[in-house]
């Protein structure tokens, strides 16, 4: 039979993240009721014991204080989990942002203060957010840094890569993942993502503020900038400002982008209809599923019910989890209209720094390499990777996104240690 670790990867091919069983169980065969009904009475007792001999297998620690049980029990109700040990990864049980969101608030309850999603990349296990918790020391204030994967800065450079329109950067985590233990990656959030904060009014205080984070960790380049889609625009605002400010763009890798048009007429209206709209696409883009709902449909209705009616069709597609609330939505909406509007008014410059495109070749961002060409002043290197928009981010695709880019980063790396000697 297919290994525990096939299953999952074809299973995460066309499931969205929550839909991907956390365990599995081989059976010879189902077993059965003398008038050959399954016998789920003892289909149960054979899963207990499948799972038993899985959390010996996997080296299963249970919840050692009250604390961790408490975590435990959250961690078990919103991944769908009969049982997760305290040294079970939120990430390969099957969570998602989404998730994220709704599992730190349940946390920040249990804690009585305020908890960052993006803590999960810094304490993805019980009992790592269980030592944060007992520690007491406030958590740091909002920042759109956050560290994917912290490695010490005496060695590679980092690769900071900016959020796409959805504010989140939890699309990220395979990437990081993939680009090697010794590659420091840092993704940049929207304002407002995970937070109530008001979301930026336009691509150029975005890149402003972000390079005002990355400078305060990284001074001086050559910096390794990248993003993807509506994120690629943002990092090339953030490589035009460093121009200025006579700093120098090692990598400017722009991942399956096609360039703004700029003037809002691209866009005319961009309310609650349209951003509801994106965010639907969105969804069903990111799950294989389609998720279309007519302009005409949703202009027809309340505010309130858009709202409803964009979570009844994604939670009935499977690509919602089903407690998921309205206000979740309504903020989601919020971030994909704020930065469909910076989308829609940014005509972006030329660039000085030489651009790195990496596209899917299930693309229609393929059909505009030329408008690229006009922008990359600096030169234009488009290299083609297995995917459509959504799949080169996704296991098993994302593989060929990261050696593509680790090859760069590698290249990028090598000229500043050999510009640094001469």
């Amino acid at each position: 039979p297919p290994s525990v670790a096939e299953l999952r990867s074809f299973l995460a091919e066309r499931l969205p993240a929550f839909m991907v069983p956390a365990a599995f169980v081989f059976l010879e065969s189902l077993p059965l009721t003398p008038n050959g009904k399954v016998d789920r009475a003892a289909l149960s007792r054979v899963e207990a014991a499948g799972a038993s001999t899985a959390d010996l297998a996997d080296g299963y620690v249970a919840p050692r204080d009250t604390l961790e049980l408490r975590l435990a029990g959250i961690w078990e109700e919103l991944l769908g989990v009969e049982r997760v040990g305290v040294r079970d990864s939120f990430f390969e049980l099957g969570g998602h942002s989404l998730l994220a969101v709704r599992l730190m608030g349940r946390v920040a309850r249990l804690a009585g203060r305020e908890l960052p999603p993006t803590t999960l990349f810094q304490a993805p296990t019980v009992e790592q957010m269980a030592r944060l918790l007992r520690n007491g020391a406030p958590f740091a204030p909002w920042s759109p840094l956050v560290p994917l994967r912290e490695v010490e800065l005496d060695g590679r450079a980092p690769f900071f890569c900016v959020h796409p329109i959805g504010g989140s950067v939890f699309c990220y985590r395979d990437l990081a993942g993939r680009l090697g233990a010794d590659q420091p990656f840092y993704g940049l959030q929207a304002r407002g993502a995970g937070n109530g904060d008001v979301p930026h009014g336009g691509v150029a205080e975005m890149a402003a503020e972000y390079l005002a984070a990355i400078r305060a960790l990284q001074p001086h380049g050559p910096y390794l900038l990248g993003g993807w889609s509506f994120g690629a625009l943002v990092a090339l605002e953030m490589a035009r400002q460093l121009e200025e400010q006579g700093e120098r763009v090692g990598l400017l890798a722009l991942i399956d982008a096609a360039p703004a048009q700029g003037g809002a007429a691209e866009l005319p209206e961009l309310d609650e209809v349209a951003a509801l709209q994106l965010l639907a696409g969105d969804l069903g883009g990111l799950a294989g599923r389609p998720l279309e709902i007519a302009e005409a449909e949703l202009a027809s209705l309340a505010p309130e019910e858009r709202l409803g009616r964009v979570l009844e069709r994604a939670t009935a597609l499977g690509l919602l989890p089903p407690d998921l609330s309205v206000e979740q939505v309504r903020h989601l909406a919020r971030l994909y209209q704020a930065n469909a509007r910076a989308m829609a008014s940014y005509a972006p410059p030329a660039c000085d720094s030489r651009i790195t495109l990496l596209l899917g070749t299930e693309s229609p961002s393929r059909e505009r390499v030329g408008e690229w060409r006009r922008i990359a002043a600096g030169g234009l290197e488009v290299l083609e990777v297995p995917g459509d928009h959504y799949t080169l981010l996704q296991e098993p695709r994302v593989g060929d996104l990261a050696a593509a880019l680790r090859a760069h980063l590698d290249r990028a790396q090598e000229e500043a240690r050999l510009e640094a000697v001469s």
